[in-house]
């Protein structure tokens, strides 16, 4: 069973990459980004894509407090 959950985490980190990296220097909102990993609607915005964004912030950045690649653009 934790292979299982390790393989899904790591199935939903790719599907965040290949997002952000086919459409650069666009801006998603978190439904947008929710859609696209779980490939459903989202029934209400909660924080589990703050969490998937952090994690992927870790994975790719060089210094994930100041982010150079994937940026939070609140208000739009």
């Amino acid at each position: 069973m934790r292979s299982y959950k390790r393989y899904t985490r790591r199935k939903r980190l790719l599907k965040q990459i290949a997002v952000v990296a086919l459409s650069p220097n666009r801006v998603f909102t978190k439904e947008q980004i929710y859609q696209h990993i779980y490939e459903e609607a989202e029934s209400e915005v909660n924080n589990r894509i703050y969490g998937l964004i952090k994690n992927l912030r870790k994975k790719i950045e060089e210094n994930p407090e100041t982010p150079h690649y994937i940026e939070t653009i609140r208000g739009v």
